[in-house]
């Protein structure tokens, strides 16, 4: 109870974008391109927490949220690498990750009052990864892995 207390009061102060994901993401697709374990890996995915992404990285289109030019590039590489790509976003700034949907994609919202849901998201991704238990469903996974009830 203390814990889940704790990880109330935190996700209450995070802000509502800004995060450089796309800097973030550049930067380590280049280690793993130097990497020759990270190439050979039997398992790839990569997963981004944020509270609201920049606009350098999601741009908001309509009614929703798109990955701007450099991103959606920088997607499609990480793609060809067959690496995919989980966006967890966290407070009512991230509706952005809904960005981050499209073959090797992938988003969980996490609710501001239920920051549980952050440490249940990883486990699910990591077991179903690690397990070889299928293709993640492309987009979003927050009702694939039961997050949010």
């Amino acid at each position: 109870a203390a814990n889940a207390h704790r990880l109330v009061a935190m996700a209450n102060q995070i802000g509502n974008g800004g995060t450089d994901i796309y800097g973030s993401m550049k930067k380590k697709y280049e280690d793993f391109i130097d990497s020759r374990n990270g190439r050979s890996a039997k398992v790839k995915y990569m997963v981004v927490f944020t509270d609201g992404a920049d606009s350098n990285t999601v741009v908001r289109e309509g009614s929703g949220y798109a990955l701007t030019a450099p991103m959606r590039e920088l997607m499609d590489k990480y793609r060809e690498s067959g690496i995919d790509v989980i966006a967890i976003g966290i407070g009512a700034g991230a509706n952005d990750v809904q960005a981050f949907a499209g073959p090797g994609l992938h988003y969980i919202r996490v609710e501001q009052d239920h920051p549980e849901d952050i440490a249940e998201a990883i486990a699910k991704i990591a077991e179903q990864k690690s397990q070889g238990l299928g293709l993640l469903p492309d987009g979003d996974l927050t009702e694939f892995f039961g997050i949010n009830r």
